[in-house]
This record gives structure tokens, C-alpha cells and sequence, in this order.
């Protein structure tokens, strides 16, 4: 709804032998089947606390029309659009706002989706001329996520409303698209090629719709200046909705929710997948919230599914640690084990697996990878040297056969939250794998 603010002069193989495979593997180098024998310490999984806030990110540079309404993610990196600007795209670190990169690309944009299968990102009209037709533009991004070019790939007249498109979402299953105008309560769908595949009312009951986000089969809606999200199944943007959240936060009373867009990897190490929601007007920032683990991939693709297994043995300057784990890419599947042992009888057990991230790292050969990931983050609790209250955050890697070349890095706090052991490094034993679903 910004136009309409601006206009009203308001502020501006079989997986069962797979798996059992992969255990006695890692049985080989510690006893796994302590863990697994033992069903009264099996791990159990840990619901995302859906909605909360997580993080703010301001940006390190402002839109020189100080409007600015897209978001994307690309697996590692945010990038933000302005209105009617000649600079109109950015690249940044998600954990600073640091600007890594601008272009110039049409002198306004309007909402982001990035294409995990092109590489590349799409973005709706947010400059004169564009708008005039409802141009949605293609920006291709070399392997290091730098531009190399831009094309329009089609009109949506139907979906001009206002004159700046601040929702879009990528849907990588089927190679379409979602559209949402500012000032708009409906949802069009069309086909990377332009042809429209339907419309349908938004799932909110006031203000308008702004941002969309989509990773899977949930179709996120923002509420431009009712600070709300609600999730439906993509085929009916309307409704039922499966979930919603408030994104009033108190320290940002006059944030606006514009796009939005799937982070599941930023916030990994502590368990949370969050959809970041950005502010239309300057300062340029974006805010975090927790979603469901699973629910909601980046590139519009769906989360990755899977689980990955393995043992060994890892050592640094300051410690040396062997381990065993199951562990499963969702905090809502199971099993999940992991058993860490050091030093003279120490032990940390997995009661609870609080959360789960598995993506492909391009960095790590084999790219791609046997499986559909390569890298595993996580956090849980559990109990350590049988006190419980204890907690672990990890990253495993499987960096293909014999497993010479996968790394660990892993700490553990007790339940007064003194760090217990920290270690990271190269395998100097043992194997992880990573498996996809099945």
C-alpha cells in the first residue's frame, strides 16, 4: 500500500538398507547402538516457536528515493530493491546490512524472488515505465551472485493495481509465478512465460496484501499496514489459513510489512528458519520471524528433506571428541540421536532436537552433492554427563568418500551455560553422509 500512502500524503537405493548402512558405519568408530538401543534417551523434536521475532538487519545503503519495497534470498545473501531509483538493486550480508554489491538495472524495482533453478532473480515493476505495462524483469547472477544482465520476460496488466508490484514469489515445482500490486487484495498466478494461471483473493480480512513468500506448498501473505503474515496452501491463496503471526515489534512501531522471502539457513546455528519481512520506507531494514523448520526452502524451492548419519573422531588445539549421530533435517521427524564423548568420561546425550537446517554448500565437493545437501546445522538439548539441561549446536559436512574430507564443528554448554567443549575440524576418523528422503 505504499502508492496509495504516497498518494494520500501519508508518511512516505533402498533407504531402510541405506540407513542401517550408514549407523553401523559410524558403530564401527563409537558404539551407536547405545544410542539407538537406548529409546528412553531418544531424541524427540522441538515446534518452531512461529512468529517470533528473531533478528532486525538495517542496511548499510538507502534508496535514493527512500522507498524501497523487495527482498530475496539466494542462500547466502539479501538483496533489496528501490522505487524509482537509479541505483535499484542491492546485495548484502544478512547478519550486518553490509552492502556487498549495487546495480543499476531499470531505475526502480519492485518486489524480489530469487530462481534457485536459473539462478537468477525476478523482479515486479517499480519505475514509470515499467509500470505503465507491469513488466516483470529477469536478472541473471553469475556463480558468485554477481549480475550479469536483465531482460523483461513478460507483462501482467491484470495485476496492476497501483504501480508498484510489492509481492512476488518464485515457485521452482512448477516454474511460476504469484504477483501481488500494492493497493491489491488479489493474488495472480502466472507462468514464467507470462500466460496466467489464475487469480484469487487474499487470506487476509483487512488492509491490503503486500509481500509473498513461497519455498514449497505454504504460500506466505504479508499485510501492508496491518503488521501481519498469514500461510495458506499455495493453491488457495484465500484460505483456510494454516497459520498466522502478528510482526508488530516494539522497538519498530512504524514497520510496514512489504516483501518477504525464506531464510532457512542464517539463523541455523540457533535452531531457527525464519522469513524475513522488509520495511518500504528509510531507513532500509528488514525483520526476521520465525517459522516452522520444513516449512518454507529459498529459490523457491522446498525445504530439503533428508537425514544424515555418521561417527568419528575430531580434534583441535584444545580438544578431542569422538561422536554417533542420526540426525534428521526436520525437528518434526525423527530419529534423532547424537552422542558426543571426551576427555576422562565426559558425555553429552540428544534428548531434544530444537533445530535443523540441511543445505548444499557449492564450496564443498562433490558439487552437486550425492544427496540434495551436503552441510547440516543444528542445535538441541540433552544432557551432559547425565545432568540435563545441557545444550549442543553443530555443523556436520559430507564431503563425499571415504570421508577424509568431512568436518565437524560442535560445542557444548551444561545448564549453567558454560561452553563444556568446543571443537572443529577435519574428520581424523570415521565418515558422515548425508541421505535424502525416501
Amino acid at each position: 500500500m505504499v502508492m496509495k500512502h504516497l498518494l494520500m500524503s501519508v508518511r512516505p537405493v533402498n533407504q531402510t538398507l541405506k540407513r542401517s548402512l550408514a549407523i553401523l558405519a559410524a558403530a564401527a568408530v563409537l558404539v551407536l547402538t547405545l544410542i539407538l538401543s537406548a529409546p528412553a534417551y531418544a531424541a524427540t523434536g522441538a515446534h518452531a516457536a512461529t512468529g517470533d521475532f528473531v533478528s532486525e538487519v538495517t542496511f548499510s545503503q538507502d534508496c535514493q528515493s527512500g522507498i524501497g519495497v523487495g527482498i530475496t534470498y539466494d542462500g547466502a545473501n539479501l538483496w533489496y530493491s528501490c522505487f524509482n531509483s537509479t541505483t535499484d538493486l542491492y546485495r548484502a550480508d544478512p547478519n550486518t546490512g553490509t552492502v556487498t554489491a549495487s546495480y543499476t538495472i531499470a531505475g526502480g524495482l519492485g518486489s524480489l524472488a530469487y530462481d534457485i533453478t536459473r539462478n537468477a532473480i525476478w523482479a515486479g515493476w517499480g519505475n514509470s515505465a515499467d509500470a505503465s505495462a507491469a513488466n516483470v524483469r529477469l536478472i541473471q547472477l553469475d556463480a558468485s551472485k554477481n549480475v550479469t544482465g536483465n531482460s523483461v520476460q513478460f507483462s501482467a496488466p491484470a495485476a496492476l493495481v497501483c504501480g508498484l508490484d510489492d509481492g512476488i514469489a518464485y515457485d521452482a515445482t512448477n516454474d511460476s509465478l504469484y504477483l501481488s500490486d500494492d493497493c491489491s487484495t488479489t493474488i495472480h498466478h502466472y507462468s514464467t512465460t507470462g500466460t496466467p494461471l489464475g487469480s484469487s483473493t487474499w487470506a487476509g480480512s483487512s488492509c491490503y496484501n503486500s509481500g509473498l513468500g513461497l519455498g514449497g506448498s505454504i504460500l506466505y501473505q504479508g499485510s501492508d499496514g496491518c503488521s501481519h503474515v498469514y500461510a495458506t496452501d499455495k493453491a488457495t491463496p484465500s484460505g483456510p489459513v494454516l497459520f498466522d503471526f502478528s510482526t508488530v515489534v516494539a522497538s519498530d512501531p512504524n514497520f510496514r510489512d512489504e516483501g518477504l522471502t525464506c531464510d532457512p539457513n542464517t539463523f541455523a546455528s540457533q535452531g531457527k528458519q525464519v522469513m524475513w519481512s522488509k520495511e518500504a520506507y528509510s531507513p532500509m531494514r528488514a525483520h526476521a520471524y520465525e517459522i516452522p523448520a520444513g516449512s518454507c526452502g529459498f529459490g523457491g524451492a522446498p525445504a530439503t528433506t533428508g537425514f544424515m548419519t555418521g561417527g568419528g573422531k575430531v580434534t583441535n588445539q584444545t580438544a578431542s571428541a569422538t561422536f554417533g549421530f542420526e540426525l534428521s533435517c526436520s525437528t518434526t521427524s525423527t530419529p534423532n540421536n547424537l552422542q558426543v564423548n571426551w576427555g576422562k568420561g565426559n558425555k553429552f546425550h540428544l534428548d531434544t532436537l530444537t533445530g535443523a537446517s540441511c543445505t548444499d554448500d557449492p564450496a564443498i565437493t562433490p558439487n552437486p552433492p550425492a544427496a540434495s545437501f551436503n552441510t547440516y546445522k543444528g542445535s538441541g538439548s540433552g544432557r551432559y554427563n547425565g545432568t540435563p539441561g545441557a545444550t549442543a549446536q553443530w555443523t556436520f559436512t559430507d564431503a563425499g568418500e571415504p570421508g577424509t574430507n568431512d568436518t565437524v564443528t560442535l560445542q557444548v554448554k551444561d545448564a549453567a551455560g558454560n561452553v563444556v567443549l568446543d571443537v572443529s575440524g577435519t574428520l581424523s576418523g570415521g565418515n558422515i553422509q548425508a541421505h535424502n528422503a525416501g
